[in-house]
């Protein structure tokens, strides 16, 4: 008797523990909330969504998640907000320039180039939603090739053999991860040749482009400059073919100069002088009919060359 009654005694004592246990939980329990607030719920992503990644370099980003965070940037809007998309990303450094970070491309022939961030919804989509949020250019130049295989800029760049080819059997070279997240877009552009005035700019919807003049200078007065007010109006079909990218703004680029360098460019570790779209428009001087617009191997930004010359080629496309 006396032991059934030492093992109910035990039982009570442990239901008292259990007990004093469960109560004291309960109340750190509460404690713990009232000085932390409610545990945070970690939500599952949805199997197989993509998901973008917290900011790091452009780098490490693949293209997919490139490409989806151009169309959150796009769906933004643009100005402040798109901006401040592009900023979550560290696209966009805290005084609103563009980051300089890069991102290699390689071809299956081996060949690597490296692209950087030009603009952020810059470029007006061919299928006419909206601009595109992201736009990027070759750092420096993968080859060198002529705008054309005859002596003439007739045609401009809509006619070229260059874009011809950029977007035809070069295209077919990169990358499919590359290739199938690049956008068309609509570029304004001389295709005429010798101009008169702005009715010669028209549009093409390009995958691959080069720049023209003003996308990278802003508006020229090259004409004013150095022939007189009687030519100014060549400049005016000049800078129809759109506005400056930011990086270009962010680096100081402007029609009379580079002081930051920035327009320096090499092919072959070697400093070349690279094409613009722009067809040179003056026609007095009998190179009106047989020139495009280049940059200089130092950086200038204006001199003019024929289009059968072999020049850096730094093309730009949009995703």
């Amino acid at each position: 008797m006396a032991s059934g009654r030492g093992e109910s005694n035990i039982a009570s004592i442990l239901r008292i523990v259990f007990s004093l246990l469960f109560v004291a939980a309960g109340a750190f329990g509460v404690y713990y909330v009232l000085m932390h607030g409610e545990p945070e719920v970690i939500e599952e992503p949805d199997e197989g969504e993509e998901q973008v990644p917290e900011p790091e370099r452009l780098a490490d980003y693949s293209w997919e998640q490139i490409a989806s965070i151009s169309a959150e940037i796009a769906a933004a809007g643009g100005g402040d907000a798109s901006r401040q998309v592009a900023a979550e990303y560290r696209l966009v450094d805290a005084e609103g320039h563009l980051t300089s970070d890069t991102k290699t491309i390689s071809l299956a022939d081996g060949t690597s180039f490296e692209v950087r961030l030009i603009g952020i919804f810059h470029d007006a989509r061919e299928d006419g939603q909206g601009n595109a949020g992201l736009t990027f250019m070759c750092v420096n130049a993968p080859f060198t090739r002529a705008m054309n295989e005859s002596d003439t800029n007739e045609g401009g760049w809509e006619g070229s053999s260059l874009r011809a080819w950029l977007n035809g059997e070069f295209f077919g070279q990169l990358p499919e991860d590359v290739s199938s997240r690049i956008v068309p877009v609509k570029k304004q552009t001389n295709n005429t040749g010798p101009a008169y005035d702005t009715s010669v700019v028209t549009q093409t919807i390009d995958k691959l482009f080069l720049l023209s003049v003003p996308e990278i200078c802003g508006p020229v007065s090259w004409n004013l400059n150095e022939y007189g007010e009687r030519w100014s109006y060549l400049d005016g079909v000049t800078n129809a073919e759109g506005s400056q990218y930011q990086a270009f703004a962010d680096a100081g680029v402007t029609g009379d100069g580079d002081p930051s360098g920035y327009l320096k460019r090499t092919c072959d570790n070697v400093y070349c002088s690279w094409l613009y779209r722009t067809p040179y428009t003056y026609p007095d001087q009998g190179l009106g009919g047989s020139s495009f617009f280049v940059v200089m191997d130092s950086g200038y930004p204006h001199s003019f060359s024929s289009p059968v010359e072999p020049q850096g080629i730094l093309f730009a496309f949009c995703v």
